[in-house]
């Protein structure tokens, strides 16, 4: 690959280039990307699935709908340097919804822009797979959790 210039090297925000570092720095992520770059991974495709409707569980499906548009918001904050406002509007979801397992998901993602301790981290991925009962949710969190451990020299 070549050097980036330097007109090159000012488009990509530093919140840019430290998704691309998670996303290349971890032999796990390697072949998802390399499929994905190369145009071979097909991607997930909501409206083929129901995984909102299986991993929430007993609740209904307005309150599955409400609580996907919150978590999207809490997403867009968190893309937009808002992790603050991200984590907390995911334990909001969290409080008043504890099975909702993207929820625990997204806010560990949160929780590792924000270099908060492993131990609480590993908590919310683990809440998430207990309470996912669809593909997406869990496999976003058992990948999560297996990168975590990988970094901290865990390759069980």
């Amino acid at each position: 690959m070549a050097p980036a210039d330097s007109k090159t090297s000012k488009i990509v925000s530093a919140h840019d280039s430290k998704l691309v570092d998670i996303l290349f720095s971890s032999a796990l992520d390697g072949e998802y990307v390399r499929d994905q770059i190369s145009g071979t991974f097909k991607a997930f495709n909501s409206d083929e699935h129901e995984p909102t409707k299986r991993a929430a569980g007993s609740l209904d499906d307005n309150t599955v709908a409400t609580l996907k548009k919150r978590e999207l918001r809490a997403i867009a904050a968190a893309e937009s340097g808002q992790i603050d406002d991200a984590i907390q509007q995911l334990s909001e979801i969290i409080d008043k919804h504890p099975t909702y397992a993207p929820a625990y998901n997204n806010r560990a993602q949160a929780y590792r822009l924000q270099n908060v301790e492993f131990d609480v981290v590993i908590t919310d991925l683990n809440s998430a797979i207990e309470h996912a009962s669809d593909d997406q949710t869990l496999g976003q969190a058992f990948t999560q959790k297996g990168i975590i451990l990988r970094e901290r020299g865990d390759q069980d």
